[in-house]
Parts: C-alpha cells; sequence; structure tokens
C-alpha cells in the first residue's frame, strides 16, 4: 500500500512534465459509470460494508454521473444499494468541491430509505494527481479506451470508465 501511495504521489508531480495525464483534470468532462479498482478508504467508500472478525464484507462502489454536477457513489452486495448523491464544483485545474447531499438504500431496485445529509456530512476537496486514457490490451472485447482517474479524498482512489467507441 505504501508503494502504490508514492506512486500516486510521484504521478501528482509529474502531471505537467509527461506523465500522460491531462494537464486538467479536474475539467474533463464526466459521463456514465464509472468503476473503483483501488482505494485506501477505510470504510463505505472502498466498499467495505461491515466486518465480522477478520472477514470483511464488501460490495462492488460505482460512480454513477447524472449531469455535470450531479453523481451518485454507490456500493452494490447482491441485492443491497447504498447510494450518496453529490454535487461536485471545479475549483481549478486539479480540485473539486464535492458536497453531499442525501444518502439512499435499496434493496431488489426497491427504495427503502432516502435521507438528506445534514451539515456537508463528508464534504470536501477532491484533487486529483492524474487523469488519463488509455489502451486496455486485456479487454475481452478487443481492447477499447478507458479513463483511468486517480484522486485523493484525503484517502486515494482509483476508477476507470470504459469510454463508448
Amino acid at each position: 500500500q505504501a508503494e502504490l501511495l508514492q506512486l500516486a504521489q510521484d504521478l501528482a508531480t509529474t502531471t505537467t512534465t509527461g506523465s500522460g495525464s491531462d494537464p486538467e483534470p479536474a475539467r474533463i468532462p464526466l459521463t456514465g459509470v464509472h468503476n473503483l479498482i483501488y482505494s485506501t478508504a477505510p470504510g463505505g467508500s472502498s466498499g467495505k460494508i461491515f466486518q465480522i472478525g477478520t472477514i470483511t464484507i464488501a460490495g462492488q462502489v460505482q460512480q454513477t454521473f447524472v449531469d455535470d454536477v450531479t453523481f451518485i457513489n454507490s456500493v452494490q452486495l447482491g441485492p443491497l444499494r447504498l447510494s450518496l448523491r453529490a454535487e461536485r464544483e471545479v475549483r481549478n485545474d486539479t480540485d473539486i468541491q464535492v458536497i453531499f447531499r442525501e444518502t439512499t438504500v435499496s434493496l431488489l431496485g426497491k427504495v427503502l430509505l432516502t435521507k438528506p445529509l445534514e451539515n456537508n456530512q463528508g464534504s470536501g476537496v477532491w484533487r486529483y494527481l492524474h487523469a488519463s486514457v488509455i489502451d486496455d490490451d486485456d479487454d475481452e472485447n478487443g481492447g477499447r479506451k478507458k479513463l483511468i482517474r486517480v484522486m485523493t479524498t484525503p484517502s486515494l482512489f482509483v476508477l476507470e470508465h470504459t469510454l463508448s467507441e
């Protein structure tokens, strides 16, 4: 984990000097579903729903962009889905302000609970360390392009989004 954190910091320092990153990663238009592929977050943001002894129960984490401002972070574990609706505002080329607005619990696609979040719980500034499009040569469908985003919230997050042909 320490090695990955160091690599992420190295990406941040080389963003403008040839790492292949977009020089304005916070300004990249985002659409569709982005899958979490790595996180150092200790809790639900990384998919960890609960722990029994040394066994951690985790779901699949996705970030779905509704429009230029609104997105939904969700954790799916079987029929259970926990979602946070958030809004983002670009502050500069590398930083976005994120404000979480509400949380929703769904079971089998049916909403059980929606609750507004008060006092900007969990909100803050997210900093992009890297964002670039890569060719996924390992893709079973003949190699597709993917947007890879690396950011700190302050936890480290790496997300991928398969781009449409």
